[in-house]
């Protein structure tokens, strides 16, 4: 396992109770360098999302079964809370007062593969 891709679609409701559907990318890949491993998860919107761009969240780990795990979580987590959020948090970190907010949002909703994380971008 090198790279691992899926598409993930999210249906719930906003603000006002308006009802909205997003669709995103979400794809994990396996990076292992000589003396570094830093693989990592990308979320890109599908091409008929609102305009908020990707993220990427950094882990500490090039195990394939633990990378495996860590993004069937994050399929699991855009599946319950969408794609949007967690864009905003990511593209918005430098404006939170600690820079520990954006982590604790992430420990929050991946649970214990946050032991991999290693940041988010």
């Amino acid at each position: 396992m090198d790279t691992l891709v899926d598409k993930v679609t999210w249906q719930g409701r906003i603000l006002g109770g308006l009802e909205m559907q997003e669709t995103c990318i979400v794809m994990t890949r396996r990076i292992r360098l000589l003396f570094f491993n830093r693989s990592r998860t990308t979320v890109l919107p599908d091409t008929n999302s609102n305009r908020i761009p990707g993220f990427i969240i950094w882990w500490n780990t090039s195990d394939p079964n633990t990378l495996h795990r860590i993004h069937n979580g994050i399929v699991q987590t855009i599946s319950r809370i969408g794609f949007t959020e967690p864009a905003v948090w990511c593209n918005r970190q430098k404006m939170n007062r600690s820079r520990k907010t954006l982590a604790n949002f992430w420990h929050d909703q991946i649970g214990e593969n946050f032991f991999y994380y290693r940041k988010a971008t």
